[in-house]
């Protein structure tokens, strides 16, 4: 493809040519399980599974085609049985819990071998599992048990264009007590798992609620899931007061690059605890630091792309 105008009007283009061009349009990269800018949803009305108005993307599943299909959705439809035989959807009659999947499928007569250009929401039964070598959008998962529905999980991914914030990847919490604990080697407090992408930037927070006597040094880092590798140390601080045991509530945060946290990848990150000198004691309460936080708290957040990193 030559250079090209999406909205160029007295030119025709390939249908290639305009995927291409879609791409210029939605988030820098669409997983094989498709995204969705909004909408899309599933309910169940009745014996059917219907999907919601909505606008997704799929990428193309064959090796030839490249780039994305928009697909929109401007009224409720029925999911078609994957397998033939209509919409109607029966949920399990056993005791036994089935899960079945809902998504919309793409078929190029051109690229697929199909008959027919057509764009179609089904379900199937006993998986969740996309179709192999299919172009497709995954919206949810539906489980039931029996003869009714148990759940319906949303399982759509949503677009994210590469300039903007993220939001949450990661968050550990723990609502109990910690301690007392009185080693000098850390301790894990809590696990939070995130997933990493290379050249942004993340907001690592912490909440927390700290008794200790006056004048004990406490240390707190975020670890490696074995606790080898430090990649932040949150708390390094003596509390002191002057007359005996203090309460002292911890919001703290940092901004680090994608290389600060290692690298891009899913890893599980530990916030351990531990006390600067042998006699001393820490204890992390269990007390909300404020209505609905709870009382310890981990946030991995994508703030943003890492914008020192050159553009390319």
């Amino acid at each position: 493809m030559a250079l090209r105008s999406l909205f160029h009007q007295n030119t025709t283009y390939a249908a290639s040519d305009l995927r291409a061009l879609i791409d210029a349009l939605g988030p820098q990269t669409v997983s094989a399980d498709g995204v969705v800018a909004k909408g899309l949803t599933v309910t169940n009305a009745s014996s059917k599974l219907v999907v919601a108005e909505g606008v997704g993307l799929a990428t193309a599943s064959a090796s030839t085609t490249g780039n994305n299909y928009a697909v929109i959705n401007t009224a409720d439809v029925d999911a078609t049985n994957y397998a033939g035989g209509g919409t109607t959807w029966a949920p399990a009659g056993t005791p036994t819990a089935r899960t079945d999947i809902v998504f919309i499928a793409v078929e190029d007569k051109a690229l697929d071998l199909v008959t027919s250009d057509v764009t179609t929401a089904y379900f199937a039964y006993n998986t969740t599992s996309l179709p192999s070598g299919k172009t497709c959008i995954k919206l949810a998962e539906v489980v039931s048990a029996n003869g009714v529905i148990t759940t319906i999980t949303d399982v759509r991914t949503p677009t994210r264009r590469w300039e903007d914030p993220w939001g949450v990847v990661g968050r550990g919490v723990r609502t109990g007590d910690f301690g007392p604990y009185a080693g000098t080697t850390a301790t894990d407090v809590l696990a939070a798992s995130a997933t990493i992408a290379d050249d942004r930037l993340y907001r690592i927070s912490l909440n927390c609620r700290l008794y200790t006597a006056s004048g004990v040094r406490v240390v707190i880092t975020m670890t490696s899931s074995d606790g080898t590798t430090t990649y932040l140390r949150l708390v390094d601080t003596e509390f002191y007061d002057g007359t005996g045991n203090t309460y002292t509530l911890i919001g703290q945060s940092a901004v680090m690059t994608s290389d600060d946290l290692g690298g891009a990848g899913t890893r599980t990150y530990k916030l351990r605890a531990g006390c600067a000198d042998v006699g001393q004691t820490l204890y992390i309460d269990a007390a909300a630091v404020a209505a609905g936080i709870p009382a310890t708290a981990l946030i991995i957040e994508d703030i943003g792309p890492d914008t020192t990193v050159p553009f390319v």
